[in-house]
Parts: C-alpha cells; structure tokens; sequence
C-alpha cells in the first residue's frame, strides 16, 4: 500500500513540477498540491513510527557487520548463539566486536526489525516461525533476594535501618 502511495507522489510531484516550470497559473496545480498534501498525510499515517524519524532505518547493506550476519543466519537456517555468529565472521575474513554486534542486533531486535532472539544471546531471522522462550529469571543465585539475601551488605542494610 505504501508502495503505490510513493508511485503516485511521484508521478504527483513530477506532473506539478512540470506545470510550475511552464510559468502558466494552470488551476490544475491547486488540485495537484492538496493531492500531494493527502498523499503524504496518508503515507505518514501508514508508515511505522522508526521510518518516519528516518526513512533508512532497518535497510542494511550486505557488506556490514548486521548484513553479514543476516547471511549466516540465512544460510544456516536455524538460529544461533552470538559466539556462532562471530565464529562464522571470522572464518569468512571479518573482524568484529562481539559486544558491539550484540548490541547491534538487541536494537534491531528491540525496534522489530530483521532479528528476533529466540534464547539469551541467541538469535533468528523474524520470518522464521520459531517460538521465542520468555525471558526467565533466576532467583536464588545470588540475584536479588535468593539464598544469599542475609549476605553481608543486606545485615548492613539492616544495622543502619532506623527503627
């Protein structure tokens, strides 16, 4: 749909420049710029808000970092850890930062775009039809309130509470 709304901007804004250039006050340029006017309120309306802050955002070269691992993702046709990912950029001859690539791909991820993660660190191509295990969190490790909650800074905690 946005398709053919960009074809008939163009073909809208082409026309009205050529009747701008003849110099006449044709009355079919009024007509022409509200159609424009429509034409691109409606665009904007159908657009997702990250294209409409900016109109490349989710367009990828191939020849980047985020490109390359769409490819190996692709090729492999399963999803993959992120230490599998940069394996397979290094035997192909690309250097890479892990961190930066993970962090490449959350956004991506986070912005509904290209990637979807399927596992901690692990991830898949959106079209795939592969369910995504919600995030767990473990308790009890250590993290927040598990076994070692009577640790040392929480006894502290509680010494320095007021009563």
């Amino acid at each position: 749909m946005a398709l053919d709304i960009d074809k008939a901007l163009h073909s809208k804004k082409t026309r009205r420049r050529l009747l701008e250039q003849s110099g006449d006050d044709n009355p079919q340029l009024t007509d022409l710029r509200r159609d424009i006017y429509v034409l691109e309120a409606a665009r904007l309306i159908l657009l997702s808000s990250a294209q409409r802050k900016s109109p490349r955002r989710g367009i990828v070269s191939d020849a980047s970092h985020v490109g390359i691992a769409r490819t190996i993702l692709d090729e492999a046709k399963a999803p993959l850890h992120i230490d599998e990912i940069v394996a397979q950029m290094k035997t192909r001859g690309y250097r890479t930062n892990k961190s930066a690539l993970t962090s490449r791909l959350s956004k991506m991820v986070r912005d509904g775009q290209i990637f979807k993660r399927v596992d901690a660190a692990t991830f898949a191509l959106i079209g795939w039809r592969i369910e995504s295990r919600p995030a767990q969190r473990r308790v009890g490790n250590g993290d927040w309130g598990g076994a070692e909650r009577e640790g040392r800074n929480f006894r502290l905690l509680k010494q320095n509470r007021r009563p």
